[in-house]
Protein backbone atom coordinates (compact mmCIF):
# COMPACT_ATOMS: atom_id res chain seq x y z
CA UNK A 1 0.00 0.00 0.00
CA UNK A 2 1.50 3.57 -0.76
CA UNK A 3 0.34 6.35 0.47
CA UNK A 4 1.59 10.30 0.23
CA UNK A 5 0.61 11.17 3.93
CA UNK A 6 -1.05 8.55 6.82
CA UNK A 7 -2.33 10.83 9.37
CA UNK A 8 -6.27 10.76 9.89
CA UNK A 9 -9.36 10.42 7.03
CA UNK A 10 -11.03 7.75 5.15
CA UNK A 11 -8.52 7.12 2.30
CA UNK A 12 -6.23 6.25 5.67
CA UNK A 13 -8.95 4.32 7.03
CA UNK A 14 -9.62 1.95 3.60
CA UNK A 15 -5.81 1.50 3.30
CA UNK A 16 -5.38 0.44 7.48
CA UNK A 17 -8.33 -1.91 7.10
CA UNK A 18 -7.22 -3.58 3.85
CA UNK A 19 -3.80 -4.14 5.10
CA UNK A 20 -4.66 -5.85 8.26
CA UNK A 21 -6.57 -7.99 5.98
CA UNK A 22 -4.66 -8.76 3.57
CA UNK A 23 -2.28 -9.39 6.52
CA UNK A 24 -4.59 -11.85 8.50
CA UNK A 25 -4.67 -14.13 5.11
CA UNK A 26 -0.97 -14.24 4.87
CA UNK A 27 0.01 -12.04 2.46
CA UNK A 28 3.06 -9.66 3.38
CA UNK A 29 1.50 -6.35 3.00
CA UNK A 30 3.23 -3.16 4.06
CA UNK A 31 1.80 0.49 4.32
CA UNK A 32 4.33 2.94 2.68
CA UNK A 33 4.40 6.50 3.32
CA UNK A 34 6.14 8.42 0.42
CA UNK A 35 6.04 11.72 3.70
CA UNK A 36 5.12 11.18 6.81
CA UNK A 37 2.80 8.70 9.00
CA UNK A 38 0.57 10.41 12.16
CA UNK A 39 -2.16 8.49 13.72
CA UNK A 40 -3.36 6.19 11.16
CA UNK A 41 0.22 5.25 11.26
CA UNK A 42 0.87 4.43 15.02
CA UNK A 43 -3.19 2.87 14.63
CA UNK A 44 -1.39 0.58 12.29
CA UNK A 45 1.44 -0.39 14.04
CA UNK A 46 -0.31 -1.56 17.01
CA UNK A 47 -2.27 -3.87 14.91
CA UNK A 48 0.84 -5.13 13.51
CA UNK A 49 1.04 -3.80 10.03
CA UNK A 50 4.25 -2.40 8.90
CA UNK A 51 4.23 1.18 8.23
CA UNK A 52 7.43 2.97 6.46
CA UNK A 53 8.00 6.56 6.30
CA UNK A 54 10.16 8.01 3.67
CA UNK A 55 9.99 11.72 4.20
CA UNK A 56 9.92 12.35 0.77
CA UNK A 57 12.80 10.44 -0.08
CA UNK A 58 11.63 8.44 -3.49
CA UNK A 59 14.89 6.96 -4.29
CA UNK A 60 14.98 5.38 -0.89
CA UNK A 61 11.48 4.44 -1.29
CA UNK A 62 12.33 2.37 -4.21
CA UNK A 63 15.35 0.81 -3.15
CA UNK A 64 13.06 -0.67 -0.11
CA UNK A 65 10.87 -1.71 -2.64
CA UNK A 66 13.60 -3.84 -4.63
CA UNK A 67 15.60 -5.44 -1.73
CA UNK A 68 12.37 -6.42 -0.16
CA UNK A 69 11.25 -8.09 -3.49
CA UNK A 70 7.54 -6.35 -3.33
CA UNK A 71 5.57 -7.67 -6.59
CA UNK A 72 3.00 -5.04 -6.91
CA UNK A 73 2.55 -1.54 -4.99
CA UNK A 74 -0.98 -0.53 -4.63
CA UNK A 75 -1.06 3.51 -4.92
CA UNK A 76 -3.64 5.42 -3.14
CA UNK A 77 -3.46 8.58 -4.18
CA UNK A 78 0.40 8.89 -4.46
CA UNK A 79 1.76 9.38 -7.69
CA UNK A 80 6.01 10.23 -7.16
CA UNK A 81 7.89 7.51 -8.05
CA UNK A 82 5.69 5.57 -10.08
CA UNK A 83 7.36 5.32 -13.62
CA UNK A 84 10.29 4.48 -11.73
CA UNK A 85 9.15 1.84 -9.71
CA UNK A 86 6.92 0.26 -12.92
CA UNK A 87 10.38 0.40 -14.79
CA UNK A 88 12.03 -2.06 -11.97
CA UNK A 89 9.36 -4.59 -12.78
CA UNK A 90 7.02 -3.53 -9.95
CA UNK A 91 3.23 -4.38 -10.77
CA UNK A 92 1.32 -0.89 -10.12
CA UNK A 93 -2.74 -0.69 -9.17
CA UNK A 94 -4.12 2.47 -8.46
CA UNK A 95 -7.34 3.00 -6.50
CA UNK A 96 -9.58 6.09 -6.99
CA UNK A 97 -11.09 6.70 -3.52
CA UNK A 98 -13.62 10.06 -5.04
CA UNK A 99 -14.27 11.71 -8.30
CA UNK A 100 -10.65 13.07 -8.49
CA UNK A 101 -12.25 16.29 -10.59
CA UNK A 102 -9.18 18.33 -9.96
CA UNK A 103 -7.14 16.08 -12.45
CA UNK A 104 -9.46 16.75 -14.92
CA UNK A 105 -7.34 17.79 -18.36
CA UNK A 106 -4.46 16.69 -16.98
CA UNK A 107 -2.28 15.01 -19.55
CA UNK A 108 0.92 14.61 -17.67
CA UNK A 109 -1.20 12.39 -14.91
CA UNK A 110 -3.12 10.80 -18.07
CA UNK A 111 0.10 9.81 -19.74
CA UNK A 112 1.51 7.92 -16.70
CA UNK A 113 -1.69 5.73 -16.10
CA UNK A 114 -1.46 4.67 -19.57
CA UNK A 115 2.10 3.73 -19.09
CA UNK A 116 2.73 2.72 -15.89
CA UNK A 117 -0.58 1.77 -14.24
CA UNK A 118 -2.16 -1.72 -14.59
CA UNK A 119 -5.49 -1.39 -13.21
CA UNK A 120 -7.19 1.49 -11.83
CA UNK A 121 -9.31 0.45 -9.17
CA UNK A 122 -12.73 2.40 -8.48
CA UNK A 123 -14.67 2.23 -5.10
CA UNK A 124 -18.14 2.61 -6.45
CA UNK A 125 -19.89 2.85 -10.08
CA UNK A 126 -20.18 6.81 -9.23
CA UNK A 127 -16.26 6.66 -9.54
CA UNK A 128 -16.60 4.80 -12.52
CA UNK A 129 -18.27 6.75 -14.11
CA UNK A 130 -16.22 9.99 -13.07
CA UNK A 131 -13.23 8.28 -14.43
CA UNK A 132 -14.32 6.80 -17.26
CA UNK A 133 -16.66 9.94 -18.77
CA UNK A 134 -14.36 13.14 -16.76
CA UNK A 135 -10.99 11.62 -16.78
CA UNK A 136 -10.86 9.88 -20.08
CA UNK A 137 -9.34 6.37 -18.70
CA UNK A 138 -9.43 3.56 -20.57
CA UNK A 139 -12.71 1.77 -19.80
CA UNK A 140 -10.62 -1.87 -19.92
CA UNK A 141 -8.02 -0.51 -16.77
CA UNK A 142 -10.86 -0.09 -14.43
CA UNK A 143 -12.14 -2.53 -11.84
CA UNK A 144 -14.67 -1.96 -9.71
CA UNK A 145 -14.03 -2.79 -6.23
CA UNK A 146 -16.58 -0.97 -3.49
CA UNK A 147 -14.95 -0.13 0.26
CA UNK A 148 -16.01 -2.96 3.02
CA UNK A 149 -17.11 -2.49 6.37
CA UNK A 150 -14.30 -3.54 8.91
CA UNK A 151 -16.29 -4.78 11.95
CA UNK A 152 -13.44 -5.10 14.28
CA UNK A 153 -14.12 -3.00 17.51
CA UNK A 154 -17.69 -2.59 16.52
CA UNK A 155 -20.42 -3.52 19.42
CA UNK A 156 -23.70 -4.03 17.69
CA UNK A 157 -26.50 -5.01 19.96
CA UNK A 158 -29.22 -7.43 18.48
CA UNK A 159 -30.92 -5.79 15.74
CA UNK A 160 -34.53 -6.84 16.69
CA UNK A 161 -33.41 -4.98 19.88
CA UNK A 162 -32.36 -2.02 18.31
CA UNK A 163 -35.55 -1.73 16.02
CA UNK A 164 -37.87 -1.96 18.88
CA UNK A 165 -36.06 1.01 21.14
CA UNK A 166 -36.22 2.91 18.04
CA UNK A 167 -39.97 2.72 17.65
CA UNK A 168 -40.39 3.73 21.05
CA UNK A 169 -38.59 6.78 21.33
CA UNK A 170 -38.78 7.93 17.86
CA UNK A 171 -40.95 10.82 18.64
CA UNK A 172 -37.86 12.47 19.66
CA UNK A 173 -35.57 11.12 17.14
CA UNK A 174 -31.46 11.23 17.56
CA UNK A 175 -29.95 12.42 14.43
CA UNK A 176 -25.75 11.43 13.32
CA UNK A 177 -23.63 12.23 11.22
CA UNK A 178 -20.03 10.48 11.13
CA UNK A 179 -18.05 13.49 8.77
CA UNK A 180 -14.96 15.18 9.40
CA UNK A 181 -15.36 18.32 8.61
CA UNK A 182 -14.31 18.88 4.98
CA UNK A 183 -16.31 21.18 2.55
CA UNK A 184 -17.68 17.87 0.50
CA UNK A 185 -18.84 16.35 3.80
CA UNK A 186 -21.81 19.99 3.75
CA UNK A 187 -22.24 20.16 7.56
CA UNK A 188 -23.76 24.08 7.31
CA UNK A 189 -26.69 22.48 5.06
CA UNK A 190 -27.29 20.08 7.75
CA UNK A 191 -27.37 22.09 10.46
CA UNK A 192 -29.92 24.76 8.46
CA UNK A 193 -31.96 21.39 7.46
CA UNK A 194 -32.18 20.20 11.26
CA UNK A 195 -33.44 23.73 11.95
CA UNK A 196 -36.75 23.45 9.83
CA UNK A 197 -36.61 20.07 10.99
CA UNK A 198 -36.78 20.73 14.59
CA UNK A 199 -40.03 22.81 14.28
CA UNK A 200 -41.62 19.16 13.65
CA UNK A 201 -39.66 17.58 16.70
CA UNK A 202 -38.69 19.83 18.98
CA UNK A 203 -37.20 17.28 20.70
CA UNK A 204 -33.95 16.51 18.17
CA UNK A 205 -31.10 15.86 18.69
CA UNK A 206 -27.93 16.00 16.51
CA UNK A 207 -24.43 14.22 16.94
CA UNK A 208 -21.73 15.51 14.51
CA UNK A 209 -19.09 13.35 15.23
CA UNK A 210 -15.40 13.77 14.08
CA UNK A 211 -12.69 16.78 13.74
CA UNK A 212 -14.95 19.81 13.34
CA UNK A 213 -11.90 21.85 14.98
CA UNK A 214 -12.67 25.55 15.54
CA UNK A 215 -9.28 26.19 15.15
CA UNK A 216 -9.69 25.72 11.29
CA UNK A 217 -11.59 28.19 9.12
CA UNK A 218 -14.14 25.57 8.08
CA UNK A 219 -14.64 24.45 11.78
CA UNK A 220 -14.81 27.53 13.04
CA UNK A 221 -18.44 28.48 10.78
CA UNK A 222 -19.50 24.95 11.28
CA UNK A 223 -19.59 25.78 15.32
CA UNK A 224 -20.42 29.33 14.73
CA UNK A 225 -23.15 28.38 12.24
CA UNK A 226 -24.71 25.85 15.09
CA UNK A 227 -24.71 29.10 17.65
CA UNK A 228 -26.07 31.59 14.90
CA UNK A 229 -29.26 29.37 14.07
CA UNK A 230 -29.87 28.87 18.16
CA UNK A 231 -28.66 24.81 17.98
CA UNK A 232 -26.60 24.31 20.67
CA UNK A 233 -29.09 22.95 23.09
CA UNK A 234 -29.93 20.50 20.13
CA UNK A 235 -26.45 19.80 18.42
CA UNK A 236 -23.33 17.92 20.30
CA UNK A 237 -20.09 17.89 18.11
CA UNK A 238 -18.25 14.90 19.78
CA UNK A 239 -15.04 15.14 18.44
CA UNK A 240 -13.33 11.96 17.12
CA UNK A 241 -14.81 8.55 18.88
CA UNK A 242 -13.33 4.82 18.97
CA UNK A 243 -14.92 2.05 17.98
CA UNK A 244 -16.92 1.37 21.03
CA UNK A 245 -18.17 4.89 21.15
CA UNK A 246 -19.06 5.03 17.42
CA UNK A 247 -21.17 1.57 18.46
CA UNK A 248 -23.12 3.17 21.37
CA UNK A 249 -24.20 6.14 19.40
CA UNK A 250 -25.22 4.91 16.48
CA UNK A 251 -27.02 1.90 18.36
CA UNK A 252 -28.89 4.87 20.09
CA UNK A 253 -29.92 6.82 16.83
CA UNK A 254 -32.64 6.83 14.42
CA UNK A 255 -31.45 8.50 11.40
CA UNK A 256 -28.26 8.55 10.34
CA UNK A 257 -26.86 11.59 7.97
CA UNK A 258 -24.62 11.94 5.02
CA UNK A 259 -25.92 14.26 2.50
CA UNK A 260 -22.28 15.20 0.78
CA UNK A 261 -21.71 17.59 -2.05
CA UNK A 262 -19.25 14.53 -3.61
CA UNK A 263 -18.63 11.04 -2.32
CA UNK A 264 -16.57 8.24 -3.32
CA UNK A 265 -17.75 5.53 -1.36
CA UNK A 266 -18.06 5.93 2.44
CA UNK A 267 -17.58 3.94 5.07
CA UNK A 268 -19.68 5.67 7.86
CA UNK A 269 -22.66 4.97 5.22
CA UNK A 270 -21.45 0.94 6.15
CA UNK A 271 -21.64 1.68 9.63
CA UNK A 272 -24.91 3.06 9.30
CA UNK A 273 -26.05 -0.13 7.72
CA UNK A 274 -24.87 -2.74 9.71
CA UNK A 275 -26.64 -0.74 12.56
CA UNK A 276 -29.78 -1.00 10.98
CA UNK A 277 -29.79 2.82 10.70
CA UNK A 278 -32.50 4.30 7.84
CA UNK A 279 -30.39 7.12 5.93
CA UNK A 280 -30.39 10.32 4.18
CA UNK A 281 -27.61 10.42 1.34
CA UNK A 282 -27.50 12.24 -1.80
CA UNK A 283 -27.14 11.07 -5.40
CA UNK A 284 -23.50 10.43 -4.98
CA UNK A 285 -20.71 7.87 -4.32
CA UNK A 286 -22.61 4.79 -2.71
CA UNK A 287 -25.94 6.07 -2.29
CA UNK A 288 -27.78 5.09 -5.27
CA UNK A 289 -26.19 1.79 -4.70
CA UNK A 290 -26.91 1.25 -1.37
CA UNK A 291 -30.98 2.41 -2.14
CA UNK A 292 -31.47 -0.48 -4.87
CA UNK A 293 -29.48 -3.11 -2.64
CA UNK A 294 -31.54 -2.30 0.59
CA UNK A 295 -34.21 0.45 0.55
CA UNK A 296 -32.86 2.04 3.84
CA UNK A 297 -31.57 5.48 2.09
CA UNK A 298 -33.71 8.15 1.16
CA UNK A 299 -31.94 10.24 -1.28
CA UNK A 300 -31.92 14.15 -0.19
CA UNK A 301 -32.31 15.83 -3.94
CA UNK A 302 -30.62 19.05 -5.42
CA UNK A 303 -27.47 18.03 -2.97
CA UNK A 304 -24.94 16.50 -5.06
CA UNK A 305 -23.12 18.58 -7.36
CA UNK A 306 -23.21 17.04 -11.20
CA UNK A 307 -20.08 15.43 -12.03
CA UNK A 308 -19.54 17.90 -15.23
CA UNK A 309 -19.71 21.04 -12.77
CA UNK A 310 -17.33 19.48 -9.74
CA UNK A 311 -14.34 21.89 -9.08
CA UNK A 312 -13.23 23.44 -6.02
CA UNK A 313 -14.52 26.60 -5.83
CA UNK A 314 -18.29 25.06 -7.04
CA UNK A 315 -17.23 22.45 -3.52
CA UNK A 316 -16.27 25.18 -1.10
CA UNK A 317 -19.42 27.69 -2.24
CA UNK A 318 -21.90 25.26 -1.91
CA UNK A 319 -20.09 23.54 1.46
CA UNK A 320 -20.21 27.55 2.77
CA UNK A 321 -23.45 28.93 1.64
CA UNK A 322 -25.83 26.41 0.66
CA UNK A 323 -28.30 26.98 -1.32
CA UNK A 324 -31.93 26.86 -0.37
CA UNK A 325 -33.06 23.87 -2.52
CA UNK A 326 -30.28 22.08 -1.11
CA UNK A 327 -31.63 22.26 2.20
CA UNK A 328 -34.89 21.74 1.28
CA UNK A 329 -33.66 18.36 -0.28
CA UNK A 330 -32.10 17.04 3.31
CA UNK A 331 -35.75 18.73 4.61
CA UNK A 332 -37.59 16.58 2.45
CA UNK A 333 -36.05 13.28 3.05
CA UNK A 334 -35.52 13.72 6.34
CA UNK A 335 -38.95 14.12 6.40
CA UNK A 336 -40.14 11.27 4.52
CA UNK A 337 -37.78 8.90 6.38
CA UNK A 338 -39.25 10.27 9.91
CA UNK A 339 -42.95 10.10 9.07
CA UNK A 340 -42.63 6.65 7.51
CA UNK A 341 -39.93 5.52 10.11
CA UNK A 342 -41.23 1.93 10.85
CA UNK A 343 -40.82 1.05 6.63
CA UNK A 344 -37.43 2.66 6.84
CA UNK A 345 -36.13 0.77 9.69
CA UNK A 346 -37.88 -2.74 8.23
CA UNK A 347 -35.25 -2.02 5.33
CA UNK A 348 -32.58 -1.03 7.50
CA UNK A 349 -33.21 -4.28 9.17
CA UNK A 350 -32.58 -5.79 5.59
CA UNK A 351 -29.46 -3.97 5.52
CA UNK A 352 -28.12 -5.03 8.79
CA UNK A 353 -28.30 -8.15 7.96
CA UNK A 354 -26.99 -8.39 4.97
CA UNK A 355 -23.24 -7.03 6.27
CA UNK A 356 -21.42 -10.01 4.08
CA UNK A 357 -22.42 -8.18 1.02
CA UNK A 358 -20.50 -5.23 2.16
CA UNK A 359 -17.50 -6.59 4.49
CA UNK A 360 -14.62 -6.00 4.25
CA UNK A 361 -13.67 -10.13 3.34
CA UNK A 362 -15.97 -9.10 0.06
CA UNK A 363 -13.96 -6.39 -0.79
CA UNK A 364 -10.47 -7.84 -0.33
CA UNK A 365 -11.58 -10.78 -2.27
CA UNK A 366 -11.93 -8.55 -5.22
CA UNK A 367 -8.46 -7.28 -4.69
CA UNK A 368 -7.02 -10.71 -4.93
CA UNK A 369 -9.18 -11.52 -8.12
CA UNK A 370 -7.39 -8.61 -9.73
CA UNK A 371 -5.37 -10.76 -12.28
CA UNK A 372 -8.00 -13.37 -13.16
Amino acid sequence: MYAAEFFDGGLEKVVLDLAVELSARGIACSIIVKGRAGRAGEQARKLGVEVVEFDGNVSALLQFLLERRFERVIAHHCYDGLEQISAAGIKIDEVLHNAYHWQKDNQSLALLRDQCVEHCIVVSEFVRDYAVNELKINPRKIRVIQNGLAREGLIRPPVELLKQRRLRAVSAPVLVMLANAHPQKNHIAVLHAVREIKKSFPNLKLYMCGVIDERTSLGKTIHSTAQQLQLLDTVKFTGPLDREAVSRLLSDSHVALLPSLVEGYSIASLEYCYFGLPMVLSSTGAALTLQQSYGSADIANDVAISAADLNVARIERNSLCPGQQSVAGIVCALNRVLMDYEHYLDKAEIAANSWMSYSLESTVDGYMRLDD
